[in-house]
Protein backbone atom coordinates (compact mmCIF):
# COMPACT_ATOMS: atom_id res chain seq x y z
CA UNK A 1 0.00 0.00 0.00
CA UNK A 2 1.51 3.87 -1.04
CA UNK A 3 1.49 6.30 1.78
CA UNK A 4 2.03 9.51 -0.35
CA UNK A 5 2.72 11.24 3.45
CA UNK A 6 5.84 9.13 4.20
CA UNK A 7 7.07 10.54 1.38
CA UNK A 8 6.37 14.69 2.81
CA UNK A 9 9.98 16.45 3.14
CA UNK A 10 12.13 13.74 1.30
CA UNK A 11 14.49 14.90 -1.67
CA UNK A 12 13.61 15.32 -4.75
CA UNK A 13 13.96 11.55 -7.07
CA UNK A 14 13.49 9.90 -3.68
CA UNK A 15 11.20 6.90 -3.93
CA UNK A 16 9.14 4.97 -0.62
CA UNK A 17 5.90 5.02 1.03
CA UNK A 18 5.39 1.72 0.52
CA UNK A 19 3.95 -0.31 3.80
CA UNK A 20 1.78 -3.27 4.64
CA UNK A 21 -1.56 -2.75 6.48
CA UNK A 22 -0.26 -3.25 9.41
CA UNK A 23 2.70 -0.40 8.86
CA UNK A 24 5.30 -2.79 9.23
CA UNK A 25 7.48 -3.59 6.22
CA UNK A 26 6.99 -7.14 5.20
CA UNK A 27 7.81 -9.53 1.96
CA UNK A 28 5.51 -8.12 -0.47
CA UNK A 29 7.12 -4.45 0.60
CA UNK A 30 10.69 -6.35 0.09
CA UNK A 31 9.67 -7.85 -3.25
CA UNK A 32 8.33 -4.30 -4.44
CA UNK A 33 11.42 -2.79 -3.24
CA UNK A 34 13.46 -5.12 -5.23
CA UNK A 35 11.55 -5.00 -8.37
CA UNK A 36 11.84 -1.01 -8.53
CA UNK A 37 14.37 0.95 -6.60
CA UNK A 38 17.22 -2.01 -6.64
CA UNK A 39 16.28 -3.44 -10.07
CA UNK A 40 16.97 0.57 -11.35
CA UNK A 41 20.03 0.57 -9.30
CA UNK A 42 21.29 -2.56 -9.74
CA UNK A 43 20.75 -2.89 -13.53
CA UNK A 44 23.53 -0.52 -14.70
CA UNK A 45 26.47 -3.23 -13.62
CA UNK A 46 26.99 -6.03 -16.20
CA UNK A 47 25.45 -9.02 -16.24
CA UNK A 48 28.79 -11.08 -15.21
CA UNK A 49 28.87 -9.03 -11.97
CA UNK A 50 27.66 -9.91 -8.73
CA UNK A 51 25.81 -8.51 -6.07
CA UNK A 52 25.10 -8.94 -2.64
CA UNK A 53 21.74 -8.85 -1.51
Amino acid sequence: MFNPELMKGTSPGARGGVMSGSGWSNGDVFLAYLKTHFREHVSARGPQQSVLV
